[in-house]
């Protein structure tokens, strides 16, 4: 990626550390906020504290995986960006590699497959191919899996982007609109002045705007705090395995489906029921393939993966898959993932801070949300009206918790 530190300050007319928006993080909530908040007319500033893209936004499996979403406020919003996602190549004059695939929601549980004709109706409901398949319909179209599995779901709209190219994309464009991305630039602090958002200091120098964004994903809350804010999230590290490239299996985004009743496991300590691990696969076209998934309750913003936790998910996918017991591993990595308490990203303005507005908790959505909600967003940021869609996302529906 070309750029940085003050790449495009002489571009713009706009003061240097006075912009309209100033948004703090460079992850794909940031740059894409960033770019429509640019064509909403407004001059923006991003400030990262390494480069975009380099925390959790490049360490995930780029799926859209409407085959597994309920209905519900998520499954609305993949929808429309599954319209988005197809236009974006020519919008950002850019590569994001993107690819439409097919998604398998499976399970070998009897008590599972009652509830796939519910969620089948619900994505038909919204205009998609959804149908419910015997284990028989499955092994038809994806003969290496396991023969216990009960049944599932296909869904012939889903998806796969490469996250690290969605962030270039939105980065180049962003910056054709004027936007200014501070690299190196850590937003260590937020002032306020009599209830307004004052000023953001970094470790080089304070930024001072209209409207501050907090976009920075696993540090928002922390960052939140220096403005007097309480967000109630939790980290969570969730780490992932690639294999080599192979032929042995399709190109599906294969998901095991999430209930609310705990994996039947041999013992309390089985890494499989204490990291939640939970099987979703998904194929690169370069024949190598991304499986996960894990979640680690963790305070701090280490990325480093754990053979205990790489072990359960291999030893999950062989359970589904058998004939990756034979298939090298490449490499691991991990990301912290901000969560909130309904698992539902935190989006809009602050009120006890004139001028604060969030784009945090994504949890492990931010991906697959990031157009819409970026585009919903800066219109609310710009305008001050508050989207349909993004309202129940809105800071006030923890006022409670914060009052507490």
């Amino acid at each position: 990626m070309r750029g940085g530190q003050g790449e495009g300050f002489q571009a713009c007319g706009m003061s240097r550390n006075r912009p309209d928006a100033l948004i703090i993080g460079g992850g794909i909530a940031g740059v894409c906020l960033a770019y429509y908040c640019a064509k909403e007319g407004l001059s923006v500033t991003v400030l990262e504290k390494n480069y975009p893209g380099s925390g959790t936004s490049g360490a995930n499996q780029g799926n859209l995986s409407i085959h597994t979403r309920p209905a519900g406020i998520v499954l609305d919003l993949n929808v429309q960006c599954l319209g988005m996602f197809r236009t974006l190549r020519d919008e950002l004059d850019f590569d994001i590699g993107y690819e439409e695939v097919s998604g398998l929601l499976v399970t070998e549980r009897w008590d599972h497959v009652d509830g796939l004709e519910d969620r089948a109706n619900g994505l038909n409901r919204r205009g998609l191919h959804a149908e419910v398949l015997s284990a028989e319909e499955l092994h038809e179209r994806e003969p290496r899996l396991s023969r216990d599995v009960k049944g599932g779901l296909f869904c012939k709209e889903s998806a796969r982007i490469n996250s690290p190219r969605l962030v270039s994309g939105f980065v180049q464009a962003a910056r054709r609109f004027g936007v200014r991305i501070e690299n190196g630039k850590e937003a260590l602090r937020i002032r306020r002045r009599h209830g307004k958002v004052g000023s953001v200091e970094t470790r080089q120098e304070t930024f001072e705007a209209g409207r501050v964004v907090i976009a920075a994903g696993a540090e928002s809350k922390a960052l939140a705090e220096t403005a007097g804010i309480s967000l109630p999230v939790k980290l969570s590290r969730g780490e992932l395995l690639v294999t080599e490239p192979t032929a042995e299996i399709g190109s599906h985004i294969i998901s095991e489906i999430e209930g609310g009743e705990k994996k039947t496991v041999s013992s309390p300590e089985d890494p499989v029921d204490r990291y939640e691990i939970r099987l979703v696969f998904s194929k690169e076209k370069s024949g190598n393939c991304l499986v996960g998934r894990s979640s680690e309750h963790v305070s701090g913003y280490h990325c480093g993966t754990s053979p205990v936790i790489t072990q359960g998910i291999g030893r999950n996918l062989c359970k589904f898959i058998p004939s990756f017991a034979d298939t090298h591993l490449v490499r691991t990595f991990a990301g912290i993932r901000a969560i909130s308490p309904d698992d539902l990203a935190i989006l809009g303005p602050v009120e006890e801070a004139e001028g604060l507005f969030l784009s945090a908790a994504h949890g492990d959505k931010g991906v697959n949300t990031s157009p819409v909600v970026g585009k919903l967003l800066a219109s609310w940021i710009a305008t001050g009206q508050s989207p349909e869609l993004l309202r129940p996302l809105s800071f006030k529906r923890f006022e409670k918790i914060r009052v507490g």
